[in-house]
């Protein structure tokens, strides 16, 4: 049965309490023996006999602020408010009594309560009253009112009278469709404060015995229950404050975060649905709960005991729901415990790994949709290594670093799966990239710095899947920022070293298709030499097969290990090798040397496409690289200021069109036009216009260039456009978009950096996907193949070629040849390092102690640049101020010397 109320509580080791009845006392009666539910405090008692010995507040109204009180009869509403703001309660006026003074902070309860003659038993009916719910009637205790509306000092007379017991009274409801039925308890006062958002009532209850673990039939807890309402009474300035007060009472309490509402099998309601089988952490992070998102750490397990939660299961969970509160969450773990985190994280992946290396696909998960998340997962488990003999053989201190930043290798575990550093004999070839010889003496330690060794204890973290993540993450600087962290910098120097040897061969037969471009245009091959013909037309439909080849095989193999669709894997890795490709096909059947004017301007179009695509290639290389992408990267933001300078561009080519002279085209205009605009051409603005006001072309060529149909009108009108056009243009336009360029560039510089070390995890993601790098991984898993065999195909291959290409042989067989030379070759450069995608080996670091203020220093750069900038400029104000300063001194010493010689 669906519940009418907010919460079906179910208190454990509880029995139902009875709705209320009509009262049954009898004035003056004796009161009956105390039952277990009845306390006789002395403060009631000596209540009691002041009151035997003066006027009742029933029998003498003027005595008591309010009107007398009649226990007896119940009405409706027995409340001056809604309870809950929307339900009229049914019961005793003292309901409406404690209400009042509840509300009033300036009555004292102890004055005012001490004349009335009230039951003993704190269960009493006068003490309950019920509402009318949609399916249900609900029977509630006088403490749920209060607690309702806050009233802390209500709450303590009522605990002082009749102990902490009663202040943990669950309600009751009984269905409406069987009102004889039994009264199946619901929510306690606890959870009544909760739900109205009285953020001190409900940490008063807590600290005064009420239960935090109290459930319904449905298993509902006070924690799910903040999870679902998320106090929205309180302001949201306040709200964030206030859960984390609940929150961490309700554990300081011995609450449960892992405790799951029931199956509720019995239900198929959507409410039903949206809450069965959840913990409260996965209660709130659900879309129809007004639990503030960004708080959803307060809900983990992991944040308040880091020894009891599953902190990488939690941040996956919560990297799913809203990445910002992954990110959040995993920033106040490192605040709060970070040894605890630490150390329970390494378990956790242990555990991990044991089951499955489930851990690697967690960690993608939350890094695809929180990379910030994922990087501080990094950053926690990049940790010290185990090491065996730390007095004999410790970690080093000081070393070489052939970067000046780090230096990384990817090494097994031991046998609890775990990075160890052990002293062995002989000492591990892998030992000496970390502890080096270093010169005797000091001026020759150019290289040399202090480092920290660290193992980032998440095996596989060198995979295909966290390459392309990585290369794929959005260009803000919130996220940008993670490749300036140690771990991931690690990844991409790991990764740039292994496949920097087919970076520089792609870099070569790039150039070599280049200088084939340019044999075929520039310099072409005579005609009685048939081999460099045939080696061009050769390299040419290699170079095509090989992209077409990249392409279609990255495409699959994308899809079938990350994951990522066809269309989309195009648009972002490939959409240049088939810009390649198409225009190079349209060369196949040019002569050499290429005659046509259509040939040409194909020709020279491949050619400038070569280039661009291995000035793409550099923004990979340190030299380079950073240069290369500060300048290209300027160039997206001012995508307004161009759309703006086409529109007045387009205008002003308008003006001019619709008074030119007949026998002029319209590209002439236009293009003088563009002339006289942006590069300021004197004479391209006479062409077109009549501002040749002194004949200058006359006495030049003979003639005016624009005649204007001999009309003063047009002509006096063309030289006021062409004044207004370049004035703005000239003054305005070209200055402003240089001014904002090197604003952009200066924002874009300190950026630079991290664009860069992505543009290796992307170029890594490239190597990976490429065929290369399946044929020397199958070479390797094959036991009976080797190194050895690889190089050994490569050699026949370039046999084969040369044989064909002296015999002069058909171009497309020596292709096919030039092709299997080419993919056998990389295979051979990726032999050692295609290990890497299937292993689950540790990533080691060996980094610079100052690495944080060197990388830092890089990103402040353009701040620190237009903080210089500023200053210099207020350098130059006060120069300037100081030299008018100086002249008016001058000239006042010079007329103080002129009066002093008259005197």
């Amino acid at each position: 049965m669906a519940s009418d109320s907010p919460f079906r509580v179910n208190m454990e080791a509880s029995s139902p309490v009875p709705s209320p009845q009509p009262p049954t006392e009898t004035p003056g009666a004796k009161a009956p023996a105390p039952s277990p539910n009845q306390l006789t405090l002395p403060l009631l008692q000596s209540a009691r006999a002041r009151a035997a010995t003066s006027a009742s507040p029933l029998t003498s109204p003027s005595t008591s602020p309010f009107r007398s009180i009649d226990f007896t009869k119940v009405s409706k509403p027995c409340t001056n408010r809604p309870f809950y703001g929307q339900y009229e309660l049914k019961g005793s006026e003292l309901f409406r009594y404690f209400q009042e003074l509840g509300m009033d902070e300036r009555l004292d309860p102890k004055v005012k309560l001490e004349r009335l003659n009230l039951p003993l038993d704190g269960n009493a009916p006068c003490f309950w009253a019920s509402y009318q719910a949609y399916t249900a009637v609900i029977t509630i205790h006088i403490s749920h009112l209060m607690a309702s509306i806050g009233s802390i000092k209500m709450m303590k007379w009522i605990r002082d009278n009749y102990g902490q017991e009663i202040l943990d009274s669950p309600a009751t409801q009984v269905p409406k469709s069987n009102p004889n039925g039994t009264a199946e308890t619901t929510y306690t006062p606890l959870m009544s404060a909760l739900f109205m958002s009285q953020t001190e009532a409900a940490i008063w209850l807590l600290n005064h015995g009420a239960s935090p673990t109290v459930t319904n039939a449905d298993g509902l807890t006070p924690f799910h229950l903040l999870a679902s309402i998320g106090l929205p009474g309180e302001s949201a300035e306040a709200r964030i404050e206030a859960l984390t007060k609940i929150a961490c009472k309700l554990m300081d309490k011995s609450a449960d975060l892992n405790v799951r509402c029931g199956s509720l099998r019995h239900r198929d309601d959507p409410e039903a649905l949206r809450i069965k089988n959840r913990t409260a952490l996965e209660l709130a992070a659900g879309a129809n709960t007004a639990y503030p998102k960004q708080a959803l750490h307060l809900l983990a397990t992991s944040f308040h005991r880091p020894e009891q939660g599953s902190l990488f299961r939690e941040v996956n969970f919560v990297a799913m729901q809203n990445p910002i509160a992954a990110d959040l969450l995993l920033q106040k773990m490192q605040e709060r415990h970070l040894g605890a985190v630490k150390r329970q994280l390494r378990h956790e992946v242990i555990d991990e790994v044991e089951d499955g290396n489930q851990h690697m696909q967690m960690f993608i998960r939350i890094l695809k949709k929180s990379p910030n998340a994922g990087v501080r997962l990094l950053e926690l488990l990049m940790m010290e290594p185990l090491v065996s003999n730390p007095r004999r053989y410790p970690l080093p201190l000081y070393t070489e670093l052939p970067n000046g930043l780090m230096a990384t290798t990817y090494q097994p575990g031991n046998d609890q799966k775990r990075p160890e550093w052990e002293q062995k004999d002989p000492v591990p070839s892998w030992h000496r990239l970390f502890k080096k010889d270093l010169p005797a003496d000091p001026l020759l330690h150019t290289n040399v710095y202090e480092v920290q060794i660290r193992a980032l204890h998440l095996p596989g973290i060198l995979n295909i899947q966290v390459l392309s993540t990585l290369s794929m993450v959005r260009h803000a600087t919130t996220q940008l920022k993670i490749f300036g962290n140690v771990s991931v910098m690690a990844i991409n120097v790991h990764m740039w070293e292994k496949c920097s040897p087919l970076h520089t061969f792609t870099v070569m037969t790039e150039l070599l298709l280049l200088c084939c471009l340019i044999g075929i245009g520039i310099y072409p091959p005579p005609a009685n030499m048939v081999l460099p013909r045939l080696v061009i037309e050769s390299v040419l439909h290699a170079n095509i097969m090989q992209d077409a080849l990249h392409v279609v095989y990255g495409t699959i193999r994308c899809r079938q290990k990350v994951g990522l669709p066809g269309l989309k894997h195009v648009w972002w890795f490939e959409s240049g090798h088939i810009l390649r490709m198409v225009f190079l096909v349209f060369l196949l059947h040019a002569n050499i040397p290429v005659e046509t004017g259509v040939m040409k301007v194909l020709l020279a179009t491949n050619i400038m496409i070569r280039c661009i695509s291995i000035m793409s290639l550099l923004r990979t290389v340190a030299s380079l690289g950073q240069l290369i992408i500060a300048v290209l990267h300027s160039f997206a933001p001012m995508k307004g200021m161009f759309i703006f300078m086409g529109i007045v561009f387009t205008t002003f080519s308008l003006v001019f069109l619709s008074f030119k002279d007949p026998e002029r085209t319209d590209g002439f205009v236009v293009l003088y036009l563009y002339e006289a605009l942006f590069l300021g051409d004197e004479e391209a603005a006479q062409t077109i216009s009549g501002i040749d006001v002194a004949h200058q072309q006359t006495l030049d060529i003979g003639q005016e260039m624009f005649i204007g149909d001999d009309n003063e009108w047009i002509l006096s009108f063309s030289v006021f456009v062409t004044i207004l056009s370049t004035s703005i243009y000239s003054l305005v336009l070209l200055n402003l978009m240089v001014g904002m360029y090197t604003n952009y560039y200066d924002q874009m510089e300190p950026l630079a950096p991290l664009l860069f070390q992505q543009q290796r995890s992307k170029w890594a993601l490239v190597t990976m996907l490429r065929p290369a790098w399946t044929i020397a991984t199958k070479v390797r898993s094959d036991q009976r193949a080797s190194w050895e065999a690889l190089l050994l195909l490569t050699t026949a291959s370039l046999l084969l070629y040369l044989f064909v290409i002296l015999i002069e042989g058909p171009a497309a067989l020596a292709a096919l040849l030039l092709l299997a030379l080419s993919q056998f070759y990389q295979a051979v450069l990726l032999y050692e390092v295609s290990k890497i995608d299937n292993s689950n080996d540790f990533l080691w670091v060996s980094y610079r102690t100052d690495f944080d203020e060197v990388v830092g220093q890089n990103t402040e750069q353009g701040e620190l640049r237009q903080l210089r900038r500023d200053l210099q400029e207020a350098r130059l104000s006060h120069s300037s101020e100081l030299v008018e300063v100086r002249k008016e001194l001058n000239k006042l010493a010079k007329e103080l010397a002129n009066i002093l010689a008259n005197v």
